[in-house]
């Protein structure tokens, strides 16, 4: 978006017109049109808790201007995921980890490794990264040559 001699243009990103920053808030019509969703879709969402609105004196929808990247968002990923849910995409809760406890209660900061007859167990991971290291795969490919009796090939 630009300026011309106080004026504001409206410019184009892939066919859709900006939404100046003075405005915060659209109509449903509005919010239809720039993410090519059908009004009954946007309202549907809203039903599911997808996206939300405020009300008007008038009783009439007004959606924040973040709302177009949500519903843009759901567009795009049922275009490669035609069968996503819309349970699918629903925001939930963060920030809370389950941390496995030892016997005596206390939280356990290490992994956790267990096997049975068939299967190598990791219960706990102390951070989603470390379940990524190499040295973790290297602790649990020694756990299971141990366990089930591999050797080298």
């Amino acid at each position: 978006m630009s300026t011309d001699n106080g004026r504001v243009r409206m410019g184009r990103l892939r066919g859709v017109p900006q939404i100046p920053e003075k405005i915060h808030e659209l109509t449903v019509g509005q919010l239809a049109e720039r993410s090519g969703a059908a009004v009954s879709a946007l309202h549907f969402y809203e039903s599911k808790g997808l996206i939300s609105s405020r009300r008007t004196a008038g009783n009439q929808r007004r959606y924040h201007r973040d709302t177009l990247r949500r519903v843009a968002f759901v567009r795009a990923a049922q275009r490669y995921v035609p069968d996503l849910a819309l349970d699918d995409v629903l925001a939930g809760p963060s920030g809370v980890r389950a941390q496995a406890l030892g016997r005596d209660g206390a939280l356990v900061d290490d992994f956790v490794v267990s096997h049975t007859e068939r299967a190598l167990h990791v219960r706990n991971a102390p951070s989603p990264a470390a379940t990524s290291s190499l040295a973790i795969a290297r602790l649990i490919a020694d756990r299971a040559e141990q366990a089930f009796d591999l050797g080298p090939r």
